[in-house]
């Protein structure tokens, strides 16, 4: 062998370990652009407007980064006053285009006396296929927001077949349903 074919071999040899390097660096991780909630920082199409309503302690329209979650946008609207209720905000979800996120006001239960009067009773079971939103908001665990969840998605699915096909509905989960699965009904049981 030549001393010319040797050195070529390692030339070449090195520019594929040096591609190689370069491609793992090129594809890791740290190399991914991040995305922050500043408008100045990111391209225009990279952003968003989310309106942010209801017990926040600054409501309006607010422009973040497409995939941010509720939890930043909260953040940016200055946090929940104390009347609000996040316990059927999802905190980690993301937002896309023309969201809203409305947070509510606590309902606050006067006295043992005021629950029991607006509770259903054990052994009667809500429909929830003919429910109104006010009934529905009684079901343990389910507020004024998934409660309109709920009509809504009877007004575009139709009536649910059975008691666990409303885990279907946004906001309500396997924990939810568990909470109200013995005080449900579809009717024509």
């Amino acid at each position: 062998m030549t001393n010319g074919f040797i050195k070529k071999s390692i030339v070449i040899t090195l520019a594929f370990v040096f591609l190689a390097i370069a491609g793992y660096y090129l594809s890791s991780p740290e190399a991914e652009e991040k995305y922050v909630l500043s408008s100045g920082e990111l391209p225009e199409e990279k952003m968003i407007i989310v309106t942010v309503s209801g017990e926040v302690k600054n409501v309006g329209k607010y422009s973040v980064a497409y995939g941010s979650s509720v939890h930043e946008v909260l953040y940016c609207a200055g946090g929940v006053t104390e009347k609000g209720d996040l316990s059927a905000i999802a905190l980690d979800g993301r937002l896309f285009e023309d969201c809203t996120i409305h947070v509510p006001e606590k309902v606050y239960v006067l006295s043992d006396e005021v629950e029991a009067e607006s509770a259903l009773s054990d052994d009667e079971l809500l429909n929830i296929n003919t429910a109104d939103i006010d009934k529905l908001d009684e079901l343990p665990g389910i507020g004024e927001i998934l409660a309109k969840n709920i009509k809504n998605y009877r007004e575009v699915y139709g009536p649910f077949e059975k008691c666990e096909d409303i885990i279907k509905v946004p906001g309500i989960g396997e924990k939810k349903y568990n909470q109200i699965k013995d005080k449900i009904t579809v009717g024509g049981n």
